[in-house]
Order: structure tokens, then sequence, then C-alpha cells
């Protein structure tokens, strides 16, 4: 079996479907090197079973996150790029700023968020609602997690899609073009962040920059560059991400009418609904580690330094783990997905997405009636986080009048 990573990462085909290549992948090459230009070695190793996938994502010892994330910072991004045992003095600050009871106090204004983006559209009977929600939708709530003011939004679009989405920004996958993107854009982050850092120490507020400002580890301040680290990732993890599972729940949901209405006639299984979405879309499709030391892996000789690419989509429709997992089940028992990554370095805005998730489905059933994808028009993603390119919807006459 032969591997076209780069067509795997760039083809939009791929992208609108790639659950038959998962499926490839797990059961004839479960361990296959690839070439992969980002990579040190020019090479990539890239696992695809639930099995060895968790084994890498619980064993930092054996893959190591730092280094592997490339997106022209200047400096490790503070936890993700951070191993054992620094990185568990950053999360044990950070946890508790993203924690179930600190993500339950961020609710009424999330909610608020949705409603009035919803406002917006729903005597429309129809719009692109990536454009309209589900792009704003969490970068608002992001913009007031963090402490950054809602009319720098459009500032911050223009950002991440610098980071998330390189190739369609500067219309090239060449890596040298893609550095020199990615290093002028986190320039311009750093030097945004530092002046919100300076107004915080002046102007105290409810946000995760004045925690930062205020912050002690081992009983020391953070220094500038621990703080402007910590808001890089959180602006490079926390943008595209919701986005991209938003623009794929809604259009399961859109191409689903029994499944859009069991899940509006069962608003108490909410929960149950999001974490199955979660599961089977995954839009975060993979994760890259170095390997630490040499091993081999399903007869595949990995060598110490060599890139790992971790495929979560693939390991969370694997049927080795999960009974029929092409089905989309809300009843199923088994959640122990890795939508958000798992191990040391799993994700830190975790429940934070869950309640935005929750919320923005809760939100658009009260508001909007059931909602299809209008006839003659699709619904084409992008390699690599799975957004939309657009997300033509169409509804009936709104449930709220």
């Amino acid at each position: 079996v032969e591997l076209d990573l780069s067509s795997m990462m760039t083809d939009p085909a791929l992208a609108n479907n790639p659950w038959p290549v998962y499926a490839g992948l797990r059961d004839h090459a479960p361990a296959i090197a690839a070439p992969f230009s980002r990579s040190r070695s020019g090479t990539v190793v890239v696992l695809s079973r639930y099995a060895d996938i968790r084994k890498a994502l619980s064993s930092p010892e054996l893959f190591e996150a730092n280094g592997a994330n490339e997106m022209g910072q200047q400096r490790p991004c503070i936890p993700l790029d951070i191993d054992p045992p620094n990185h568990a003095k950053y999360r044990k600050l950070l946890d508790p700023l993203f924690s179930p009871r600190a993500v339950r106090a961020m609710a009424d204004e999330t909610r608020a968020i949705a409603k009035e983006l919803l406002a917006e559209v729903v005597q429309d009977g129809r719009t692109d609602f990536h454009a309209a929600f589900t792009v704003p939708f969490p970068c608002r709530v992001f913009l007031n997690v963090v402490g950054f003011p809602v009319k720098d939004l459009d500032r911050f679009l223009v950002w991440k899609d610098a980071l998330v989405h390189g190739e369609d920004v500067a219309g090239s996958d060449d890596l040298n073009v893609l550095r020199e993107l990615w290093k002028k854009t986190a320039n311009e982050l750093y030097a945004y962040f530092d002046k919100l850092l300076d107004r915080r120490i002046e102007d105290p507020a409810d946000d995760l920059a004045t925690r930062l400002v205020q912050a002690e580890v081992d009983g020391d301040p953070l220094t500038r560059n621990e703080m402007l680290d910590i808001l890089f990732l959180q602006m490079a993890a926390g943008l595209d991400t919701v986005t991209a599972t938003l623009d794929c729940v809604l259009t399961r949901l859109a191409k689903d009418p029994e499944l859009q209405a069991a899940a509006r006639s069962e608003p108490e299984k909410m929960r149950q609904i999001v974490e199955e979405l979660l599961r089977i879309e995954t839009p975060v499709s993979l994760v890259l580690r170095y390997a630490t030391e040499d091993m081999v892996i399903h007869d595949v000789p990995i060598a110490k330094g060599d890139l790992v690419m971790l495929m979560l989509a693939a390991a969370n429709n694997d049927d080795r783990e999960f009974d029929n997992p092409e089905t989309l089940d809300v009843d199923r028992n088994n959640t122990r997905h890795f939508a958000f990554g798992g191990g040391v370095h799993r994700c830190l805005g975790s429940h934070l997405a869950r309640q935005e998730l929750s919320i923005a489905l809760e939100e658009i059933f009260a508001t909007l009636g059931p909602f299809s994808i209008p006839e003659g028009e699709e619904v084409n993603f992008v390699p690599g986080i799975r957004t939309a390119h657009s997300l033509p919807l169409e509804w009936k006459a709104s449930v709220t009048t």
C-alpha cells in the first residue's frame, strides 16, 4: 500500500468524504511511512488504529509534542509543545480557567452571542451559515474569554486563516512560502498580545489575559514570553476548531432529516448527541508527535526523531473499538473518542467547546425550523481541519416568530 499524503492533506474530495480512506489505512496499512515535507527527515509514519493512537497519546516519553506543531511561533506554544515534567505546572495554572465550573459561568454570555447572530438571519429563510454563524459565534466567545475587543474580530479572522489555512491564503503549498506567511502572522500576533498584556497590567478585567498577568507558577510570576506563548496557542487552537465542528455537524444534520428531527425531539440527550457527532466527524483529524526512541509498529520501523502522525479521526471510526462506527448512535455507551486528543496534551478547551456546541444547537433548534442544504447547492470542505468553504442552509418558518 502506498500513501499519497500530500493528496490526502490537500484533496477537497477526500475532505468531503474521508471515511473510506480511514478504513483503508486501518485495515491494510495501520502504520505506513510517507513523504512529508514538514518532517525533519522528509517522511512521516501515519498511525490509524485506535489502540496504537491511544498508546501514543498516553506515552509522552515515547512520542513528544515539542517541535511537532509548526505555526511560525517564536518559541514552543504553552502547554501544547511542552512535554512532562514542565507541562504539568502550566496545566495546573490553566486547567482551572477552563474547568466545567469556569465554563458554566460563561454560558449566559455564550448563549446571548448565539441568539444575537441567529436573530440577524432568522427571517431570511436562507443564508451562508458558515459566514453568518459558525465563524463569528466561536470567535466572539473566544474574544470574550481571552479579553480581546470584539471590534478586532476581523483582524483575528485574517490571522486565524493565515495560521490554520495557510495554503488557501498563500495560494501555495510550498513550505518556504508558508513559513514566511506563518512567521509574519505570528510576529503581528505577538505584538498585539504584548500591547494587550500591558493594558491588563494597568486595567485588569475578568479575562484570561488578566489572569496570566496576575498568575504565579511555582511561586514565580509568569515571564512575558510565557504569557505570549500561552496566548498564541489559545489563538491558534481556539478559533477554527469549533467553527469546523459546527460546519461538520450542521452539514450532517442538514443532510439527514431523521437525525435532525430526533435531535430536536430529545433535547435532554443533547450531550450524547454532541459526543457522538464529535466522534464520527472529528474535524481536527490528526495530531503530530516526534518519536523519542527507535521502535517498530506493525512491522514499520520508526527511528528516533521521526515524525509520527496520529490519525484521530481514523481511530474514532475504528470498528475494533466502536461497534458499527459508521452509525451515529446517540445511545452509544462508549464515548472514549479522541476528538480532543488524549493523554497529558488533551485539549485544554474541551469543556468550553462542548458547551459552545450544545448551546449553538439548542439555539439553532429553538430559533430555526427544520433546515437543509438548498437544491443545487453543495458543501465542500477544506482539507486538514475540516471547515466548510461555505455552508448554504435554508429553513422552514422560524420556530419562534
